[in-house]
């Protein structure tokens, strides 16, 4: 549970900062990496893990 809501966060993050435009491509790449590293199999995040090539 504490491991995809830590996902949960850094996946919020990355679609505000997308939202807001203001995180890189890098930020937001890293963001995704590491709610793909706590959760690599959650069916909520996959669409945007292959967005991102992860």
């Amino acid at each position: 549970m504490i491991r995809f809501r830590l996902a949960e966060i850094f996946v919020d993050a990355l679609l505000k900062g997308l939202e807001n435009r203001s995180l890189s491509v890098e930020e937001m790449q890293q963001l995704a990496q590491w709610a793909y590293e706590l959760c690599p199999r959650e069916p909520a995040f996959q669409e945007i893990y292959s967005s991102l090539r992860i």
